[in-house]
Order: C-alpha cells, then sequence, then structure tokens
C-alpha cells in the first residue's frame, strides 16, 4: 500500500503487504503484520499530532531531512536499530532508541516486534 500527499486523521493497515508513505501530516497511525514500512518525511518537522507505525513480522526504515526536529521512539522484540541523527540526545539499546532529534518536537513512535528499524537523515 502506497500513501503520499494526505493530512488528516489517518488509519491504514496491511496484512502480507508492505507499507510505503511519504509526505504525510496529522494524527497519523499505520499498521502491518507481515510486511515492511518506510516512510519519506519532510519540511522541519512533524505537521500534526502524532505519527505511529506498528509492525509485526516486518522491518521498518524512515527518512528525514537534515535538521528535522522530532522526538522519536522505536523499539523492536526481535531485531535490532540503527539511527543517524545529528544532535541528539538520547537513551539507546540494541533493541530501542529514545531520542530527540534537533530541538525535539513531535513524537514519531515506531514499534515492531519481527524486524530491524532504521532510521537515516538527508
Amino acid at each position: 500500500m502506497k500513501l503520499a500527499s494526505l493530512e488528516g486523521d489517518i488509519r491504514a493497515q496491511t496484512s502480507n503487504g508492505s507499507l510505503s508513505v511519504s509526505n504525510l501530516s496529522g494524527n497519523v497511525h499505520l499498521t502491518t503484520t507481515n510486511g515492511s514500512a518506510s516512510g519519506v518525511l519532510d519540511g522541519g518537522t512533524w505537521r500534526g499530532g502524532e505519527l505511529a507505525v506498528r509492525s509485526t513480522n516486518g522491518s521498518m526504515r524512515v527518512q528525514m531531512p537534515f535538521g528535522y526536529s522530532a522526538d522519536v521512539i522505536t523499539r523492536t522484540t526481535n531485531g535490532d536499530v540503527s539511527g543517524d541523527f545529528p544532535n541528539r540526545r538520547y537513551g539507546q539499546s540494541p533493541n530501542s532508541l529514545d531520542t530527540s532529534v534537533e530541538r525535539g518536537g513531535p513524537t514519531l513512535d515506531f514499534d515492531t516486534t519481527n524486524g530491524h528499524i532504521g532510521s537515516t537523515t538527508n
């Protein structure tokens, strides 16, 4: 499933398929079972209430622009977490990352049961 350039209260769920999102804003809740999730964030921070992404049996990858401000929480039960964030303050273990990127801001929450979570800036 692909979602792009949407704003508002968004809830999307897939089973046995991947989820790809870009340029979303609002209160966004995304769930996938047996599929990966990827997202491209734009602007200087999340526009809206929250972004929450959940996965069972799938990896996640999020890309944000350099200078993006957010509070990022990532958790995985059976996998690892990696993050490429400048100017961060964080608590990190192999299975979780809790960081304020740049000035901090709205919370971006990523959680998977079996999979890797990776975050990059560009």
